[in-house]
């Protein structure tokens, strides 16, 4: 029988870098869009 309460294990990382923008804070303001470059800075 398994624990129920363990937590799986971690997934295997991404081959590439990834940026999050899930929260989308620029458009959410109503602020000028940003330049990927910007946006990663």
């Amino acid at each position: 029988m398994t624990d129920r309460s363990a937590r799986p294990p971690a997934p295997e990382p991404l081959p590439h870098p990834v940026v999050d923008n899930h929260c989308h804070l620029d458009i959410a303001r109503g602020d000028e869009e940003l330049s990927v470059p910007d946006a990663l800075a």
